[in-house]
This record gives structure tokens, sequence and C-alpha cells, in this order.
């Protein structure tokens, strides 16, 4: 399967898993009467929209269309995956204003706190299960779509987590002298979580525009293309190479150019070709796109890719 049709089929997955979960999660949290749990569900119901967006943009790079793409679609990926993360964004910051403004009118004293600790582990393992499902997936499918779902299903899990842990304390409070302050436990939770997740969208946000621009490829997929590159590059003779990567959604770029020493035996179209194609065979096992670019020149000033004008 490529990783066009991968991606589709996880992100069709994660509509409806994401919709029953939502769906569950708001109707509970109105039960329970829990700010935290409701708002964990109407932010996973707004996701949905979004989330239908995204297979129309992977179905839409998926179709062949190299005359009016030369270069292909793959921008659309970081592209799309900005206003992903500035929805998860403004998700946490409308919780933590609605929760901080419930603080200071004397928190929430309403919730069904058995309930709600029972949710929690229902969302925990629920979420838990559907992330590393999706973590075991994106590391043969490193699109920034499949990247900003991975991470709001880490989201839910924390909030999960944080749900369990948060009212069970409120519950062992309830037992104590310190009972007063069982009210504030709700609101209060709900902003330390998303404090804490606050950080992901705002890491992915960073990540998408950084690819937008092309920057370059992280240590971790460079280290391992670099090394099948040199290791090819120890049969050739050439004065000097430069090696330019970089990722843009899925597909990763490659670009290798040679400064030829004279008499090269790379001097010949035919040798050339051969090169490209040890490079094509070592890169097939890779996870990723490869868009590969492979140059040779007998002067070095080409390889700087600036054409001045006199």
């Amino acid at each position: 399967m490529n990783t066009e049709n991968s991606t589709q089929k996880m992100l069709t997955i994660n509509v409806a898993l994401t919709f029953a979960y939502s769906i569950i999660a708001v109707i509970t949290g109105t039960m329970v009467a829990s700010q935290t749990i409701l708002a964990e569900g109407i932010s996973n119901l707004g996701a949905v929209p979004l989330a239908l967006l995204n297979i129309i943009v992977v179905k839409f790079i998926a179709r062949q269309n190299a005359g009016k793409y030369p270069f292909g679609k793959d921008t659309l990926e970081p592209f799309v995956g900005i206003p992903s993360n500035c929805f998860l964004l403004v998700i946490c910051i409308t919780i933590i204003v609605n929760s901080v403004q419930m603080l200071l009118a004397g928190g929430n004293d309403e919730v069904r706190v058995t309930s709600s600790i029972l949710f929690g582990v229902f969302s925990f393992v629920y979420n838990t299960g559907v992330y590393r499902y999706y973590k075991s997936l994106a590391k043969d499918n490193p699109s920034p779509i499949v990247i900003v779902t991975l991470v709001a299903w880490k989201f839910s899990a924390t909030v999960g987590l944080g749900i369990v842990l948060g009212f069970g304390l409120s519950w062992i409070l309830s037992l104590t002298p310190l009972n007063a302050i069982t009210p504030y436990i709700d609101p209060a939770l709900a902003v330390i979580l998303m404090l804490v997740f606050a950080s992901s969208p705002i890491v992915g946000i960073r990540d998408c525009i950084k690819e937008l621009m092309q920057t370059n490829l992280p240590n971790d997929m460079a280290g391992d293309i670099t090394e099948r590159i040199e290791k090819i590059n120890n049969d050739y003779d050439f004065s000097d190479r430069v090696l330019r990567l970089a990722k843009v959604g899925s597909k990763i770029i490659v670009e290798v150019d040679y400064v030829l020493k004279e008499n090269s035996q790379l001097d010949s179209v035919s040798e050339q070709d051969r090169l490209r194609g040890r490079f094509a065979q070592a890169f097939a096992e890779l996870p990723y796109k490869i868009w590969m670019n492979v140059n040779f020149t007998s002067e070095a000033k080409w390889t700087e890719h600036v054409i001045t004008q006199g």
C-alpha cells in the first residue's frame, strides 16, 4: 500500500474513532456535570470536520497530475497541518479561559466524582490503545497529517489519565476536612492538562512551517539517508560533493551535486545513470517517498545554486 492510500485508511478510521469517542464524552460530561469531560468531548467533536478535510486533501495529493503539478502536491500536508495544530491550540486556550472563569466563580460542586473516575479509566484505555496503534503506523508514514492525528490521541489519553488522578484526589479529599476545596478540582484539572498539552500543537506548528520552508531534515532521518549515500560514494572518485536533504509532507527531497575530476569514471551518462540506479535501490526500503536529484559538474560554483545577473 502506497503512502497516500495508507494515510487515507488511517484518517478514515480516525474519523470513526474520534466521532464515537466524542459522543460518549459529551453525553458523559453532561450527565456527570464535569467541565473537563465535556470540554474533551466538544473538542473532539469539533475535530471531526477537520479530519474529514484532511482526508479530502490526502485524496487530492494522491491524484497523479504531473502536468499541472510537476513537483507534486506534498506541500499541502504541512500546509493543512498548521490549521490542524492551531485548532488544538485554540481548544487549549478556550478550555483554560472557561476553567479559570469557573475557578473565580467558586468552582464546580456538581460533579459526580465516581462516574467521572470511571469515564477517566475508559478514556485513558481507549485513547492509549488508539495512540499506540497510530504510533506504530506513523513509523512508516511520517506525514504531518498523521503526526498531528497522533498528537491529538496522545492529548486525549493524557486527559483521561488526568481525569482519573484529579477526580481520585477529589474523592480522597471529600473524606477529609479539606472537602471544601473539592469544587475547584475539576476546573483546576482542566487548566493544568491544557497547559501541559499546549506545547504539542505549538511544536507541530513550528515543524510544519519548517517543512514549508524546506529546512534541514531531522537528524534521525538525515543520518540514515546520509549513511546510505556515503556507502555508495566510497566506490567513486570525485573532487567534492554537496548533499541537501529536506522533508515536505511525506516526501523526502534528496539532492546530491558532484564536482567531478578530469577523466572521472562518472564522465559518461551511462555511469551517472548507474549511480542514480544504486541510489534508487538504496532508498527503496525507506518508508517515505523520495524525490531525488543527482547532478554532475566540473565546476564547484554550480553547486551553489545561485545565478547572478551581470
